[in-house]
C-alpha cells in the first residue's frame, strides 16, 4: 500500500475507510520500517487524511486545492479526536473551498473573533481591586512615594493599627468598590460621591481622579460610562471646592516668629524655615544634611516635579540649622538607646542624615502641623492656617517685598509663568541668593529678629537640656 518515502515527500496511498485501529497499524508501521511519513486518506470524506511520521504523534490533516494550489490543514492530533468529529470538521472545510473560500483565512478569523471574546470576557470580570495592584505594580517605580502613598491609600484596608497612633485605620474612599467589576464601577461612581463627600470632599476628589486614570487603561472613559445623568448626578453630589488662599501677614509675624520659638529645637527651627524657603511641608521635613553644601551655601531639596531643586543657603537659616545639628546628635543617640532601627537608604545611596530629626517615626518631623497649631493659638491667628500655608506666605510676602515672581517660582519649585521665564531668563544661583538674602532680611525686620542672638532660644535649650 506504501513505499518508503524520504524528507517531507508524502507516500502515495490507497483511500481506505479510516478507523482508529487501521491509524495505530499505520503508527506501528511507519516506526517498524522507519519511514519519515505517510498518509492514509480517508474514502468517505474527500481531503480528509491521517499524517504519520516518525516520533511524532498522528494527526488528522485537511488537503484542498485552491488558485492552482494543494495546502494540507492540522485538524488535530488523533489521540484527542474521534473520526466522525474529524469528518464534519472536513466537510465544513470542504464546503468552504467549494464555494472559493480560503478555509486557512476562515480558521483565523474565527480565532480572532475567539480571542477577542475571551479578551472581553476577562476584561469584564476583571474587580477594581485587581486593576488597581496591577497598575501600581506596573508604574510604582516612576512615581514619587508621594504619589505611591497616596494610590495605597485610596485603597487602604481599615483595622490595622497606625505608625503615629493607637487608633486603627479607616478603610479607604475606593476600598467598598475592590470587590467590583471594571465595567459595573460607573453607575455606582454618584452615589458613591455623594456618601464619601460628606465626611472627607478633598479625598474623594482625588480618589475619583485616580480612578479616571486606572478605569482609562482598561478602555473605560468614566464621564462617558456615566451617562449625561450620572454627571449630573456626580457634579451635584460633590461640593465645590474651597480655594483657601490664606497667608501670614506681615505685621502678624513678630507674633507667629515668637510662638515658634517656644517650642522644641527640631520644629521651631522647622517651621521658620518653611517661611524663610518656601518649601512644601514634606521638602522641608526631609532635608538631609547630604544634601547641604556649607561650602558654597547651596542646599538641594527634594521636587515632586523635577525631583530635586538647588536653592541658597542663606545666611540666617545657615545659623539656624547649625546651631540644631548638636540637637540632631542627641537625637540619634537617643533612638539608638530606645532600640529604632536606624534609616534604610535607598540602593546605591548614602543613609539620610535629617536637619529636622524626631525620636519616632521615619527620623524626620511628621507631625509638625500640631505644634504650629500651638503656634497660631498663641499667636492669635486663624487655625486654618497650616504647614502648606507658610508656603502660601512665602510667596505673598516675597510679592509684598517687591522682589520678582519669576524668582519665587525657581525658589518654591513651580512651573515658569511667562515665555520669558520659560525659555529666556536664566537666573544663576548667585542672583537668586541676593535676592532670598533680601528676603530673609525683610522677614527678620518685620518679626524683630536679632540676627546676632542665637537661632535656638534659651526656652528650647531647656528642651535640649532635658532630652540631653
Amino acid at each position: 500500500m506504501a513505499s518508503k518515502t524520504s524528507g517531507n515527500t508524502s507516500a502515495k496511498v490507497e483511500r481506505v475507510n479510516l478507523t482508529h485501529p487501521r491509524i495505530s497499524a499505520l503508527e506501528v508501521r511507519v516506526k517498524r520500517e522507519g519511514l519519515s511519513e505517510v498518509c492514509l486518506w480517508d474514502q468517505r470524506q474527500a481531503g480528509l487524511g491521517v499524517r504519520a511520521r516518525n516520533g511524532r504523534a498522528s494527526v488528522f490533516i485537511f488537503q484542498f486545492r485552491l488558485d492552482g494550489r494543494s495546502r494540507k490543514i492540522t485538524l488535530g492530533a488523533c489521540s484527542g479526536m474521534s473520526v466522525d468529529d474529524a469528518r464534519e470538521r472536513a466537510l465544513k472545510l470542504y464546503t468552504l473551498v467549494q464555494s472559493g473560500v480560503d478555509p486557512e483565512q476562515h480558521i483565523a478569523k474565527q480565532e480572532a473573533v475567539r480571542k477577542e471574546i475571551r479578551v472581553k470576557q476577562k476584561a469584564d470580570a476583571l474587580t477594581l481591586g485587581q486593576a488597581w495592584e496591577t497598575y501600581i505594580e506596573a508604574n510604582q517605580d516612576r512615581w514619587s512615594e508621594h504619589h505611591l502613598r497616596d494610590h495605597r491609600k485610596m485603597m487602604g484596608q481599615p483595622g490595622l493599627p497606625r505608625v503615629r497612633s493607637k487608633k486603627l485605620t479607616v478603610a479607604g474612599p475606593l476600598w467598598n468598590f475592590r470587590n467590583e467589576r471594571l465595567i459595573d464601577i460607573p453607575t455606582l461612581i454618584p452615589d458613591w460621591a455623594r456618601t464619601e463627600s460628606k465626611a472627607r470632599a478633598t479625598q474623594t476628589r482625588l480618589a475619583l481622579r485616580l480612578l479616571k486614570t486606572i478605569m482609562l487603561e482598561h478602555d473605560i472613559v468614566l464621564d462617558e460610562a456615566m451617562g449625561r445623568a450620572g454627571k449630573a448626578k456626580l457634579k451635584k453630589a460633590l461640593p465645590k471646592p474651597i480655594i483657601k488662599k490664606l497667608s501670614i501677614e506681615s505685621s502678624q509675624l513678630k507674633d507667629w516668629w515668637a510662638g515658634c520659638l517656644l517650642l522644641p529645637p527640631a520644629t521651631s527651627a522647622y517651621l521658620r524655615f518653611q517661611i524663610l524657603t518656601g518649601a512644601r511641608p514634606t521638602e522641608g521635613a526631609m532635608l538631609d544634611w547630604n544634601n547641604i553644601n556649607l561650602n558654597w551655601n547651596t542646599m538641594t531639596i527634594r521636587d515632586k516635579i523635577n525631583e530635586e531643586r538647588t536653592i541658597p543657603l542663606t545666611p540666617y537659616v545657615k545659623k539656624m540649622i547649625l546651631e540644631l545639628r548638636d540637637y540632631g546628635k542627641v537625637i540619634d543617640i537617643n533612638r539608638q538607646k530606645k532600640g529604632y532601627k536606624p534609616v534604610k537608604a535607598p540602593e546605591g545611596e548614602d543613609a539620610p542624615d535629617y536637619v529636622f530629626k524626631a525620636m519616632t517615626g521615619p527620623g524626620h518631623l511628621t507631625n509638625a502641623d500640631k505644634s504650629h497649631n500651638r503656634v497660631l493659638a498663641y499667636a492669635g491667628l486663624d487655625r486654618n492656617l497650616n504647614l502648606h500655608a507658610l508656603r502660601k506666605t512665602f510667596e505673598t510676602l516675597w510679592e509684598q517685598g517687591d522682589l520678582p515672581e519669576g524668582a519665587a517660582n525657581q525658589i518654591t519649585g513651580h512651573a515658569p509663568v511667562t515665555v520669558k521665564e520659560k525659555h529666556y531668563m536664566n537666573r544663576g544661583m548667585d542672583r537668586i541668593r541676593d535676592l532670598m538674602v533680601r528676603y530673609e532680611e525683610w522677614i527678620l525686620s518685620k518679626a524683630g529678629v536679632n540676627k546676632e542672638t542665637d537661632a535656638i532660644t534659651n526656652r528650647s535649650r531647656k528642651t535640649l537640656i532635658k532630652i540631653a
